[in-house]
This record gives structure tokens, C-alpha cells and sequence, in this order.
């Protein structure tokens, strides 16, 4: 969860890249040095994080008052080739898509040791065909060219893609659970992962 409050600190207190990173560094430092003040029963991880990232930084500010640290920085200087965010993303929903982003490379990996672990390679493999690195598509469509490259017919890779996706979508939203509080229902679970999917959509 580095990248949302990275994020977080690039926009919401205009922060030139070398501070917001300093800063994203600290505060799970603070954290990991503590006991946190979040039980699974008190409210979602994503809401928690995000007020302890600006507690955090509004502490910071206090403690270096009047040394010029932490000033907040022109936007042209912000910009550079190896930083893709975008500044024109509010700080909330950059927080929120960076989130969601990481909530998704979670469970995308948790799915890619259980297929290793049931025996079943081509479902994650066809994931990744699928949906992170896609063939260049043929006239016939990407299901097929995604056969042509794992040497199955496009009706097996239609199932492949079904299956896979059901087990992905369980590990997403036992991802999403692990935020929520202990007595969310499986309407929230699904409502929290929607939400956090259209917002990478977005």
C-alpha cells in the first residue's frame, strides 16, 4: 500500500516526488513500530490508512514548523518520465485507484500461488494472456489468438477464461474482505469490490 499514500502525498499537499517519498516512508515506519489503532471490527483498512497518511503528515508539518520543509511545489516540477501519475487526478481518487490497484496485484498473486499449488498453470497463465498481456489480436479475435499462443482450441480457452476468472474473483474478494470490518456481509464484500474495480476502470 506504498503507492496510494505516495499518491496521496503528491496531491493532496503538493509534495515534490523526493518529499512525498520520504514522508510514504515514515509513516509505515510509524506504523510498524506501534501497535495500530485498527481493529477488523472499527471500519475498512482504505478509510484508516488514508486519515493516518494525512495525521501523519499534519504531525510532520508540525514538528518542522517554520524550516521550510514540506512547502508545497510548482506542478511542472512534480512531472518527470519515471513518475506516471497523473496530477490531474484529485488526492482522493488517487488514493482510491492506487488502492484498488494494489488491493488487485495482491490478489492476482495470491491467485498465481494457488494455481501453482492445485496444479492448474494454464489458469493463470491465460490471466495474464487474458487480461495484463495480451497477444496481438488476429482477425478472428483475441480468444483466439490467445489459443494460437498456448496451443488450444478457442473453445478450451473460452472454459480456461471462465474457470480462471471465478478463481481470481474469489481471491479478489477475500482480498477486499481482509479491509472490511469482521461482520461485513457478501453484499458489501461485492459492493466494496465493484467500486474499487471501476475505479481503476476509470
Amino acid at each position: 500500500y506504498w503507492r496510494p499514500v505516495y499518491a496521496y502525498y503528491r496531491r493532496a499537499f503538493r509534495l515534490a516526488p523526493e518529499q512525498a517519498s520520504d514522508l510514504t516512508q515514515g509513516l509505515f515506519l510509524r506504523l510498524m513500530s506501534q501497535p495500530l489503532a485498527l481493529t477488523p471490527e472499527r471500519g475498512r483498512f482504505r478509510s484508516f490508512l488514508k486519515v493516518a497518511a494525512r495525521n501523519h503528515m499534519h504531525d510532520q508539518r508540525r514538528r518542522k514548523a517554520g524550516d521550510g520543509a514540506f512547502a508545497p511545489a510548482h506542478w511542472s516540477a512534480l512531472i518527470d518520465e519515471d513518475d506516471p501519475i497523473d496530477p490531474a487526478l484529485e488526492a482522493d481518487r488517487a488514493f482510491e485507484a492506487e488502492f484498488a490497484r494494489a488491493l488487485l496485484d495482491g490478489a492476482l498473486r495470491s491467485f498465481e500461488q494457488d494455481c501453482e499449488q492445485r496444479g492448474t498453470p494454464l489458469w493463470a497463465e491465460v490471466v495474464r494472456l487474458r487480461y495484463l498481456d495480451p497477444p496481438e489480436e488476429s482477425v478472428r479475435g483475441l480468444v483466439a489468438s490467445i489459443a494460437e499462443r498456448m496451443e488450444r482450441t478457442p473453445e478450451q480457452v473460452s472454459r480456461l477464461i471462465y474457470k480462471a476468472r471465478q478463481g481470481l474473483k474469489r481471491h479478489l474478494l477475500q482480498a477486499v474482505r481482509e479491509t472490511l470490518p469482521l461482520d461485513a456481509s457478501d453484499e458489501q464484500v461485492q459492493a466494496e469490490a465493484s467500486e474499487l474495480l471501476t475505479l481503476l476502470e476509470a
